[in-house]
């Protein structure tokens, strides 16, 4: 088990090559491979890749940094009522950031992803 091994059970695509109904379910595998017991299964201290805006699939697709609303349009803004790196308040990412515990990110995860199931557009059926 390595960095290698890692990268293919939780980040085999990068997140920019990942499609909008594909990346909550992206978001959350990289995030579930953060945790102590993966990292360690893996003979991992720290994390192999890099954890930004440039790793999150929901970041490729929703956020706007030349809009003054950011992240708006993401589901985990959507869920969590603002950014998960928001300077105000206790955010998910930003817990992780400090303190290396990545359950805060994986629980809004899975409430952003049970949100977008909820307000998936109902595709129309043809006449």
């Amino acid at each position: 088990m390595s960095a290698k091994t890692w990268l293919k059970e939780f980040y085999a695509v990068s997140a920019d090559k990942v499609s909008k109904a594909k990346a909550g379910a992206h978001c959350l595998r990289k995030w579930l491979g953060l945790t102590h017991e993966e990292l360690k299964r893996h003979k991992l201290v720290y994390s192999p890749i890099v954890v930004n805006s440039s790793t999150c699939a929901y970041c490729t697709h929703y956020l706007r940094i030349v809009h003054i609303d950011g992240c708006v349009d993401c589901p985990l803004h959507k869920v969590l009522g603002h950014d998960c790196d928001a300077l105000q308040g206790n955010p998910p990412y930003n817990k992780y950031a400090m303190s290396g515990n990545p359950f805060p990110m994986i629980d809004a995860l899975r409430e952003a992803i049970t949100w977008e199931r909820k307000h998936k557009p109902k595709r129309r059926k043809k006449p």
